[in-house]
């Protein structure tokens, strides 16, 4: 059985059988919170971005009184419910949750509600319909039309794409910024990736954030042409996340990406591939 060094790396990994170990070890281990102020149930629920949740650890550590209440720390406070309509397409997980005393009004933090902040991705409708319906806020309207007509390109092309992206993400790592090109397969995973390439760098003081994509996403930006980043603080303190954004989205244009950024920081950096595309084929 894998090492973890608690009970919230052990659910990151959706390992169940690690955590039933530690909760017969220990009960009281269900309270435990990372540096962030996640439990063992956000965890679970972070590792899930694309519905790969392990919905028996979910059961488990509900049935086991893992706090479903517990609200992380950070300029953006989330609970596990939040986390759960922010990633989950499984209506039946958040049900089950709301079932289980999880609190809709943590649904709503820092004049956001998570109604608002869910993907516009097909996969999420349900679930947002869902908590538009039991918390009585609106759907947000509909994104407006892509930049660019949707777009899937050949592996030649992908291929000369991708090389030109590490190389931006080069440019990235030069000015500060934590970049890993085609990170793991969930969020979790990435920013865990991310930091663990911050301690292998022996300048690590120099760097105030970190960028990446998911591999789902990568199929994504190869199937439609729109790559989305994900990015954050190195520091807990979240108040230059603008300036971090910006930051990004001007050394891409600079390495010849069209990239662009809401001004929200709970929206990805959008890479439209369109015109990288065209520009190969000229």
């Amino acid at each position: 059985m894998p090492k973890y060094s608690d009970i919230c790396a052990a659910a990151r990994a959706g390992d169940l059988a690690a955590v039933q170990d530690m909760v017969q070890a220990d009960p009281q281990t269900v309270f435990t919170t990372d540096k962030y102020g996640f439990n063992a149930l956000h965890e679970t629920l972070v590792a899930d971005n694309c519905g790969n949740v392990n919905f028996e650890l979910v059961r488990f550590l509900v049935h086991a009184g893992c706090p479903i209440n517990q609200i992380s720390k950070g300029s953006h406070p989330r609970s596990p419910l939040w986390i759960a309509a922010e990633f989950c397409p499984d209506t039946e997980i958040v049900q089950f949750l709301i079932d289980n005393g999880a609190d809709l009004a943590t649904l709503e933090s820092d004049g956001r509600h998570v109604v608002d902040c869910i993907d516009n991705l097909q996969e999420q409708k349900a679930v947002q319909q869902l908590l538009s319906t039991l918390t009585g806020q609106p759907l947000p309207e509909p994104p407006p039309l892509p930049k660019y007509p949707e777009q899937r390109t050949d592996t030649a092309t992908w291929r000369k794409t991708t090389a030109a992206i590490k190389k931006a993400f080069a440019q990235l790592e030069r000015a500060g910024i934590i970049a890993i090109p085609n990170a793991s397969y969930t969020v979790g995973e990435c920013i865990a990736e991310c930091f663990d390439k911050l301690e292998q760098q022996p300048d690590r003081s120099r760097f105030t954030g970190y960028c990446f994509y998911t591999e789902p996403n990568k199929n994504r930006a190869r199937e439609f042409g729109c790559l989305y980043l994900n990015y954050g603080m190195i520091a807990e303190d979240e108040s230059g996340i603008a300036e971090l954004a910006d930051n990004i989205v001007s050394l891409l244009q600079q390495q010849g990406f069209d990239a662009e950024w809401s001004g929200n920081p709970d929206d990805y950096i959008n890479v439209w591939l369109q015109p990288f595309y065209a520009a190969l084929a000229s």
